[in-house]
């Protein structure tokens, strides 16, 4: 609880106050650019293609509801007059993904096993799900692009459009770093509730 409630206050509340300083300020307009996520989607089981910035988000996570209430409250300020574009990033792929994310996890264990400090076992939840992955380098760049020519108060999905199971991804982590002769510790029904989850770009 309390991990959450730092997190709202990081995302929800900043957010919030940072706006409200800014229009409080005479003669002063920047542009403003909120990172939100994939997350606030939530599970889309009846949306057969890809997701775009039209679907009704139902998050289904505390990470996907906070970051959805900071959409919203930005959109709040965007009525009010403010120049406020939101990001909605995907799954990103690079150097530093936290290991509370798969990929960081994967490249975490990897790493302990390229160093003989774990045995060859990667421990892992439901393989199945399919995401949309995107480097960094390209997140930065759609990011700077929405700074420069996104439509204030507008909602951009920052993604691949396409989609790759966690189950590949691990596969290619595993070839990348030359590892051969694994087991696969796949806890399923564990932790991940949607499927599947695309964005159209």
């Amino acid at each position: 609880a309390q991990n959450e409630d730092v997190f709202l206050k990081s995302n929800f509340l900043t957010t919030k106050t940072i706006l409200n300083a800014i229009l409080g300020i005479a003669n002063y307009s920047p542009r403003v650019i909120i990172p939100g996520s994939s997350a606030e989607y939530g599970a889309m089981s009846q949306i057969k293609g890809k997701i775009d910035e039209k679907v009704v988000s139902n998050p289904n996570s505390w990470y996907g509801f906070v970051k959805l209430m900071q959409t919203n409250v930005a959109l709040f300020y965007a009525n009010q007059g403010m120049d406020v574009v939101i990001g909605r990033i995907f799954n990103i792929l690079g150097k530093g993904v936290p290991s509370d994310l798969c990929a960081g996890r994967f490249a975490e264990q990897i790493v302990l096993i390229e160093k003989g400090e774990s045995g060859r076992v990667i421990d892992t939840h439901n393989l199945n799900p399919v995401r949309d992955f995107l480097d960094i380098e390209d997140v930065c760049s759609a990011l700077l692009a929405i700074a420069e020519k996104g439509k204030s108060g507008e909602i951009y999905n920052i993604c691949s459009g396409i989609g790759l199971s966690i189950r590949d991804l691990l596969a290619q982590l595993l070839q990348y770093a030359g590892i051969t002769d694994i087991s696969i510790n796949e806890k399923t029904g564990h932790g991940e509730s949607i499927s599947k989850s695309i964005g159209s770009n």
